[in-house]
C-alpha cells in the first residue's frame, strides 16, 4: 500500500490526471480506464499513508531496506508540500490553502524527527555516500533507501543501479576503474556552495565531495584514485563530474572496473531532507523564520558549512530562497530538483540562469552534445513542460483516453495549470 501510494504520487506530479486503479484487473476484455482527477488521487494517497502507519513497523524493527512508518510520514510531508505548491494552485478546495498544506507538512516532519532511530548528527556527509557505495546500512540517515547490490561477482547478473557510473567521475577507463560518466554538474552548482560564504568551497563537505574539478587517469586503481585537474572555463561545462557516488571505492575490483553498473544505493528519503522540508514548511506555514533557519543550520552544521546568522534580519522570501539553494547543495543528483522547481514555480527561471553558460560553450567551440542543451533552452515552455504528456502508447490502446484527452500543449485539450 505504501509503494502504490508513492507510485501514484510520482504519477500525478509527472502527468497530472492519470488512470487510477485500486483493484486488480481480472477481465482481459475490459481493461480501458479513463483519467482520474489528480485531486482525487491525492486524497487517496493521503488516506493510504495515514492509515498504514498503524500497521507499519518502527524503523529498526524490520530488515534494513524495508519501509517503516517514518517513510510514510516523510512521504506525507512531501505530499503536503506539493499540494501547497504552484502545480496544484487553484485546483484544491477553497479551504485547502497553501498555508494549511504547509502546516500539515510541518506536522509530519516533526513526527519523523521525534523518532530516535534517525539522527543527522551521527553520520558525516561523506560517510553517507561512502556507505551508499559500499552498501553499508545507515539507519541514522536513511529513511527509505533502495537496497541494490552489485551481483556480477556472485551470479553474473548486472544490477540496474547506474549510480556512480553514468553520473560518476569520468576519465580513462582501464582494467581497474570504469565509468561511462554521461551526466555532469550544472555550470552553476559549484558557485552555489560559495554563494553564501566563499570559504564554504574549502570547508563544506558537500562542495568538496559533490563538485569535482578533476577526472581520473589511466593510473587509477581500485580504492586509489589518481586525478588530473579539469580547466574551469565555460568551454568545459561537460567535464565537471559529480562526485557523490564514488565507485572507485566500491567493495570489489570488479565493481570498480565495471563501466555501466554498480551496487550504489539511492536514497528516496533521508533525514537531512526532512530537516529541509520542515524549514520550508515552518517558513510558509507559520512565518517561523528563526525556526526555519535553525533547521537549515542543522543540515549545514553536519556538512561543516558556515551557518546562517539567526539574528540577521531576513524576510520570508529571503528564507524561502535559502531553502531553494540549500536543497540543491544537499540533495543534488538525488532526483529531487525538477519536482522542487516545478512546485516552487521556478523551473523556467533556473533554466534561464544556466543558458548563458551552455551558449558560451557552444560558441567557444565546445562539445557537439551542447546542441541538445541549446534546443532545450530554445523550446522550453513552463506552461507545457511542467506536466508531461500521457504516453502515446497509452492513448493508442486505451479507448477511454482519446487524443483530445491528452494534456494541453501536447496535442490535446486537457487543461492543467
Amino acid at each position: 500500500r505504501f509503494l502504490r501510494a508513492y507510485f501514484y504520487f510520482t504519477l500525478v506530479r509527472m502527468f497530472g490526471d492519470v488512470p487510477f486503479r485500486t483493484e486488480p484487473t481480472l477481465d482481459l476484455n475490459h481493461t480501458d480506464i479513463a483519467r482520474t482527477s489528480a485531486v482525487e488521487i491525492y486524497d487517496f494517497i493521503i488516506r493510504e499513508l495515514g492509515e498504514i502507519q498503524g500497521i507499519m513497523a518502527q524503523p529498526g524493527e524490520v530488515a534494513y531496506g524495508h519501509v517503516a512508518n517514518t517513510a510514510a510520514q516523510t512521504a506525507l510531508a512531501d505530499v503536503y508540500l506539493n499540494l501547497g505548491g504552484c502545480l496544484m494552485k487553484d485546483r484544491l478546495p477553497a479551504d485547502s490553502t497553501s498555508v494549511l498544506m504547509h502546516q500539515r507538512a510541518a506536522y509530519w516532519c516533526k513526527k519523523v524527527l521525534e523518532n530516535p532511530a534517525h539522527d543527522i548528527s551521527k553520520t558525516d556527509y561523506i560517510t553517507v555516500f561512502m556507505n551508499a557505495v559500499r552498501q553499508v546500512p545507515n539507519l541514522n540517515e536513511q529513511i527509505w533507501e533502495l537496497q541494490t547490490k552489485y551481483q556480477r561477482d556472485e551470479t553474473g547478473y548486472n544490477v540496474d543501479s547506474r549510480l556512480g557510473k553514468y553520473n560518476g567521475i569520468g576519465g580513462v577507463n582501464n582494467e581497474e576503474y570504469g565509468a561511462d560518466a554521461w551526466i555532469f554538474q550544472s555550470a552553476l552548482l559549484r558557485d552555489l556552495y560559495a554563494k553564501f560564504d566563499e570559504h564554504d568551497l574549502e570547508t563544506d563537505q558537500r562542495a568538496i565531495w559533490n563538485c569535482t574539478t578533476y577526472k581520473l587517469t589511466n593510473k587509477t586503481k581500485f580504492n586509489a584514485p589518481d586525478t588530473v585537474a579539469v580547466t574551469t572555463s565555460p568551454d568545459n561545462v561537460f567535464q565537471f563530474y559529480p562526485g557523490k557516488w564514488r565507485t572507485v571505492y566500491a567493495n570489489t575490483r570488479s565493481e570498480c572496473a565495471q563501466k555501466s553498473y554498480s551496487g550504489a544505493r539511492l536514497s528516496m528519503y533521508r533525514i537531512a531532507e526532512v530537516h529541509l522540508m520542515l524549514a520550508e514548511a515552518l517558513n510558509a506555514g507559520y512565518d517561523d523564520l528563526a525556526g526555519a533557519i535553525e533547521q537549515i543550520n542543522i543540515v549545514r552544521r553536519r556538512a561543516k558549512a558556515s551557518l546562517v546568522p539567526t539574528a540577521q534580519a531576513m524576510s520570508r522570501d529571503d528564507v524561502f530562497n535559502l531553502v531553494v539553494d540549500e536543497r540543491a547543495r544537499e540533495l543534488c543528483f538525488e532526483g529531487k530538483r525538477r519536482f522542487d522547481l516545478i512546485r516552487w514555480g521556478l523551473y523556467g527561471q533556473k533554466l534561464a540562469e544556466l543558458e548563458p553558460f551552455y551558449r558560451n560553450a557552444y560558441s567557444g567551440g565546445g562539445y557537439n552534445w551542447v546542441q541538445d542543451k541549446i534546443a532545450l533552452f530554445d523550446n522550453f515552455n513552463p506552461e507545457v513542460h511542467c506536466i508531461m504528456p500521457i504516453p502515446q502508447a497509452e492513448i493508442s490502446r486505451n479507448a477511454l483516453i482519446p487524443q483530445s484527452e491528452q494534456n494541453e500543449g501536447w496535442g490535446g485539450s486537457r487543461k492543467w495549470k
